[in-house]
């Protein structure tokens, strides 16, 4: 790398560097090139397609309807992630904070779409305890979400089922999050769209390292639209057993003796699924069951947490230590 821009071949020596990065890595210059543009933010792509080849242009109704509905997928997502209930009449406010903070990026060379821009406003979180990783910024935890839901709707696609979804939306997407995907394939008249991240390389998951390209087409837009009619009837979140390690502690205040549980108490869990990739599970406690998630985080304890029915919009899970 040259020692300074103001050296005469500067701009040459770092295209030289770049492609020697691009061929160490495996990946093309462009993509390479995107990853260091991208190195404080994650980027959702939306590329669209129009038979075999790549669309040039759209009319610009039509784009202008899709960009609504992407901003509109932005809040419903982050409102889902704070609260996933299966689904909800109205979001709340984090909803339209989450997606004006949101960017409308770069078009990508040789093909038409859309690239949403999520900054990541820290990239300096406290050092991880040894053996935990570091603390996932809410906006990665949103745009883990989108994927995750894409990757359940690959799933969905290739059984013919909507039960991956359905099954799956605490994690996923829930119904507006699946009605608002199939209203943008509908607003660029049933074109297909290859759904994609640039994950910012600063902090590096499970869901970002395993996430694979999507290709949004009709057999998707009719397996979203069954899945939110079912959700928009789903009251009772499934029983189901999650196991794994807590990797993320949060209290409003300390869970003290004389508390009454007025005050949030949420610990994150990796969920080490058989058979598929480890997925976040953020759970409320009561301050007992807190403090005794305190002591199993300390020790490096593996948990188990039964989910069961919802009340009040918030999801009760019993604690328990192997």
């Amino acid at each position: 790398m040259p020692a300074s821009e103001s050296v005469l071949d500067a701009a040459n020596r770092s295209v030289d560097a770049l492609q020697i990065l691009a061929e160490f890595e495996g990946k093309a210059f462009g993509e390479m090139v995107q990853r260091i543009r991208c190195w404080d933010k994650d980027v959702l792509r939306a590329r669209i397609l129009e038979r075999t080849e790549p669309l040039s242009s759209l009319p610009l109704d039509a784009a202008a309807e899709a960009i609504f509905r992407l901003k509109q997928l932005m809040g419903y997502v982050a409102y889902t992630e704070e609260d996933p209930k299966p689904h909800f009449e109205k979001a709340g406010a984090i909803s339209n904070e989450f997606s004006k903070a949101c960017r409308f990026g770069h078009t990508f060379e040789g093909s038409f779409g859309f690239s949403i821009e999520c900054p990541l406003p820290s990239l300096n979180p406290p050092l991880p305890l040894e053996g935990n990783p570091l603390e996932v910024p809410f906006e990665r935890q949103v745009m883990e979400r989108i994927a995750v839901g894409l990757s359940d709707l690959r799933t969905a696609t290739e059984a013919d089922d909507i039960e991956p979804i359905v099954q799956n939306y605490h994690l996923g997407f829930n119904a507006n999050v699946c009605q608002t995907l199939a209203e943008i394939y509908e607003e660029i008249g049933g074109r297909r769209i290859e759904y994609d991240f640039v994950w910012c390389a600063e902090i590096s998951t499970v869901v970002a390292a395993n996430w694979k390209p999507f290709i949004f087409q009709g057999r998707a837009h009719e397996i979203l639209k069954e899945a939110a009619r079912v959700l928009e009837k789903t009251e009772v979140h499934p029983d189901t057993r999650i196991h794994g390690r807590i990797v993320q502690l949060k209290s409003d205040f300390p869970p003290g003796k004389g508390e009454q549980g007025e005050f949030e108490h949420i610990i994150t869990v990796v969920w080490e699924r058989e058979k598929a990739q480890s997925l976040k599970v953020r759970v409320p406690l009561n301050p007992e069951e807190y403090r005794n998630a305190c002591d199993a985080h300390k020790d490096g304890k593996r948990i188990q947490i039964k989910w069961s029915a919802r009340e009040a919009g918030k999801v009760l899970g019993s604690y328990e230590i192997p």
